[in-house]
């Protein structure tokens, strides 16, 4: 994107909705007199940069208005800028200079929202003047021997009784050399009048080192993560920190969670199970309310889809939450599905792609199965703030995040089910695969399979191969999983429906589990359910508290294997003679 000749860019913002963005333009080197402006341009997509509009020369802040020589400085060189949560005001920091005392902060009103052409100097915060501390590290007075450091990001909490300041040191000597994020204090709300230094609080910076430059500050939409961008001398130390805080915009107590380069290579590889054994609930709820709505969707008949709607919004890297986090570095994605169809957003539930549901879809789901109620009251109040708060919403399909991510689907159901038949060819076995993509509640698909072997001719024997993922309506306490229900269901329905036809059936899932068992699956005949009369055994009883397990045991049908650390789906081999 070009926006002027001569450039310099030291900032970015957009509105709340994401359909404004704007940029510090600096003339510092000369260009516009050297006068400060601040940029703003439409975006036909939201928080899409490549569909902007640049306003045009009349439409942007001059920094210098306001300007007035008996007690304002004007900006020299502006770096970061942040924006109070009505877009009413823009606070500018001026970047100052190593071995100069000209660091300042700035806050220019607006008379529309996000109008940056109706931009007016209304405060400044000098240093040398007001003996506010603003250089220095946690130090309670201004260092105005060494000034080796100077200010260069900004950002303000929600309710404008925050300010955080990132400053750039040399390295070198004492403690208020060193780079910073510094806290302050506003006793009235976005008046920075009223700025007091924390003196207990603030991060010092690990890499605090010249080529490592502390520049633009970001904060999460709940205050728990800050984010600084270090723009180094060159891309092995340009990087992207983020800081969690274990309260809400307060750095006395922070922990450093990682650091991105640009440039870095995330590689990602995803199977099927991740939603289930890659649980990072958000910060609203714990780990044991997550288990509980998990087990809550499972048991009611929500479909796989359904119930990763629900997982992703629970979630800090479901969603596409972990391309969030990782950004801007590169996330290349190795995936093997077990998701029918394959759609990325569902294997895993969709950690490094797009989410199309929302919170709303959520709520939806848990009142269709009339399960809403049984949830957790915490995860209901954070559902509820969802749909309220547009920044805890699952990233979309324009983000500008997944403009660096790549993702490669390297296995599926379909693949393993073309292998099973590749093997059934070279072992001159008659194969066929009958059924992709196979979903639905156990008994009802049951029942449709057998009706469709009613009506196929077998000339020899015959396997039909097919695959898929099917649900079980829980509503018993025994044992069991969905492909042990298949194998009994279906052999209840080939006796009403085909009572003649001599068959076996293997059904098992790929992963080598089966639900909360030790089992993959089952393998029956024609000849199951006699077996399951001679042990006297009441089926329909059985099946109705789902315990399959204890059936399928006592007539030695259950299959069990070691895992097989994949996880591809199901699959059902069906053996007709």
């Amino acid at each position: 994107m070009v926006v002027r000749e001569q450039k310099i860019l030291n900032g970015i913002e957009f509105n709340s909705n994401g359909t404004k963005m704007f940029t510090i333009y600096s003339g510092a080197s000369g260009n516009d007199n050297n006068i400060d402006f601040i940029n703003e341009y439409d975006l036909s997509t939201p928080f899409d940069i490549s569909t902007h509009t640049y306003r045009g020369d009349s439409e942007r802040c001059n920094l210098a208005n306001g300007y007035d020589s008996g007690s304002h400085q004007i900006p020299k060189n502006a770096g970061d800028m942040s924006f109070s949560s009505n877009g009413m005001h823009i606070f500018v920091i001026n970047r100052g200079t190593n071995g100069k005392n000209d660091d300042a902060l700035y806050r220019y009103d607006l008379t529309k929202p996000y109008d940056v052409s109706t931009c007016t100097l209304a405060q400044e915060i000098d240093p040398d003047q007001t003996g506010v501390e603003i250089n220095g590290w946690r130090s309670g007075s201004i260092d105005t021997n060494s000034k080796r450091h100077h200010a260069q990001g900004v950002a303000i909490s929600p309710d404008g009784t925050k300010i955080f300041i990132s400053f750039n040191g040399t390295g070198e000597g004492a403690a208020s050399d060193k780079s910073g994020i510094r806290e302050y204090s506003l006793s009235t709300p976005y008046d920075i009048s009223t700025l007091t230094h924390v003196d207990t609080a603030g991060i010092l910076l690990p890499n605090a080192l010249p080529s490592a430059n502390p520049d633009a500050l970001s904060l999460s939409a709940d205050g728990k993560r800050i984010f600084i961008v270090y723009h180094g001398s060159n891309t092995s130390n340009a990087t992207v920190e983020q800081y969690s805080l274990s309260s809400p915009y307060d750095t006395t107590d922070f922990n450093l969670d990682g650091a991105l380069n640009v440039n870095d290579l995330v590689l990602v590889f995803i199977s099927g199970g991740g939603s289930a054994l890659a649980p990072l609930p958000v910060d609203q709820i714990n780990l044991k309310d997550k288990v509980l709505v998990n087990k809550i969707l499972l048991e009611c008949g929500a479909n796989i889809k359904e119930i990763n709607a629900v997982r992703k919004h629970l979630s800090k890297i479901k969603g596409g939450n972990l391309c969030k986090i990782c950004f801007p570095a590169y996330i290349q994605s190795f995936i093997l599905s077990d998701v029918i169809g394959d759609d990325l957003s569902s294997i895993a539930s969709g950690m490094t792609t797009y989410d199309e549901t929302t919170f709303s879809d959520v709520q939806n789901i848990l009142k269709k199965y009339r399960v809403w109620k049984k949830v957790p009251t915490k995860v209901q109040n954070f559902i509820k703030l969802g749909e309220k708060n547009k920044d805890l919403e699952t990233p979309k399909k324009n983000d500008v995040i997944f403009k660096k991510t790549n993702n490669i689907l390297i296995g599926s159901n379909s693949v393993c089910l073309e292998k099973i038949q590749e093997y059934c060819e070279s072992s001159k076995i008659s194969s066929k695969i009958w059924i992709r993509n196979i979903e639905g509640d156990v008994r009802k698909v049951t029942k449709d399979l057998a009706r469709k072997i009613k009506n196929i001719k077998i000339k020899r024997p015959i396997i039909l191969i097919s695959g898929g993922e099917t649900t079980v309506k829980v509503k018993g306490n025994g044992k069991g999983g969905r492909n042990q229900e298949f194998g009994l269901y279906f052999c209840k329905e080939m006796k009403i429906q085909n009572p003649n036809q001599k068959f076996y059936i293997l059904s098992a899932g790929t992963d080598g589990r089966d639900g909360p068992t030790n089992s993959a699956g089952a393998i029956l005949s024609h000849s199951s359910l006699t077996d399951i009369s001679k042990n006297k055994i009441n089926l329909s009883k059985e099946l109705k508290n789902n315990n399959s397990y204890e059936v399928l045991k006592k007539i030695k049908s259950l299959v069990i294997i070691d895992g097989t650390n994949t996880n591809v789906a199901d699959v059902q081999l069906i053996y007709l003679s």
